[in-house]
């Protein structure tokens, strides 16, 4: 389970990366 969260989270963190880099 915590797995799952682990790759949510981790998912959400890069698209903020992008998101600050291309600002969207």
């Amino acid at each position: 389970m915590s797995l799952v969260y682990d790759l949510i989270e981790a998912k959400l963190i890069v698209q903020n990366m992008f998101a600050r880099e291309f600002k969207l």
